[in-house]
């Protein structure tokens, strides 16, 4: 889904308020901006680096005649930075966030969250990954503007990363245990580093609780790959370094002591 505000493209945000955007006004202003994409050169309006047709526009400006949307769409009008991240993605938005009454209401939240979902899924990768933890931890802090509904949206792709690095290390001990390791004696120990860079433990404990389940199946992994490790290679410290590790990362409950 492609966020537009029709009271942007209208060329209505200055308006002062809602009421001054009547069928009369949103008319006249629609006249213009189809004139205007008309001249264009290309045939298309440009909006924060897209490209609109007439029908993208005017798809967006029919829901003008719901006035709850029209309240919303004026509200992103002021502000800007949230209105921008819904469009591009902007991380701008995420750098003095500031709460607004607005976001109490569980409609707004519900209109927002189908365009918000999918670039805070963006966002969130890329500071994760680059251990960002500031950013990741602001990031996380707007996380209430998300439905239920689109949260797997939201954290699919650290949810995938995190997956695919547990799959590798799954592959390094099976293959350990299969005699099949491209490791020996000689540089077993690299695998601590592996594990260290996979699984930064301080970015990975800034995570919420959905992904706390994940976070076990990392230390689970880890230790079954010590266990490979204990009775293939002469080795302590290894076992030591990587458990060690395990131990940073925030394991709650009844499987710390395991």
């Amino acid at each position: 889904m492609q966020y537009i505000n029709p009271i942007e493209i209208l060329g209505l945000s200055n308006v002062t308020d809602t009421t001054s955007i009547d069928n009369d006004t949103i008319k006249k202003a629609k006249r213009k901006l189809f004139a205007d994409i008309d001249l264009s050169d290309n045939g298309f309006f440009e909006y924060y680096g897209l490209q609109l047709t007439k029908s993208d526009c005017e798809k967006v400006i029919d829901e003008l005649t719901n006035n709850n949307l029209k309240e919303f769409y004026f509200y992103l009008t002021t502000n800007k930075k949230l209105n921008e991240f819904l469009v591009n993605g902007n991380d701008d938005l995420f750098t003095n966030f500031k709460q607004d009454s607005i976001f109490k209401l569980p409609d707004f939240v519900k209109f927002i969250s189908p365009y918000f979902a999918p670039k805070f899924d963006i966002a969130f990768l890329n500071a994760f990954e680059s251990e960002d933890i500031e950013l990741t931890k602001a990031i996380l802090k707007t996380s209430f503007l998300i439905s239920q509904s689109e949260i797997n949206i939201a954290y699919k792709s650290v949810t995938n990363s995190i997956q695919n690095k547990i799959s590798e290390i799954a592959e390094i001990k099976s293959d350990i245990k299969n005699e099949e390791s491209i490791y020996d004696e000689n540089d077993i120990d690299e695998v601590v580093d592996l594990v260290v860079e996979y699984f930064p433990s301080e970015i990975l404990n800034c995570l919420p609780s959905y992904f706390q389940s994940q976070i076990l199946k990392i230390a689970n992994e880890i230790n079954y790959l010590n266990v490979v490790i204990w009775d293939n290679f002469d080795t302590t410290q290894v076992c030591n370094d990587l458990l060690e590790h395990v131990l940073t990362l925030n394991i709650g409950g009844l499987d710390k002591p395991t």
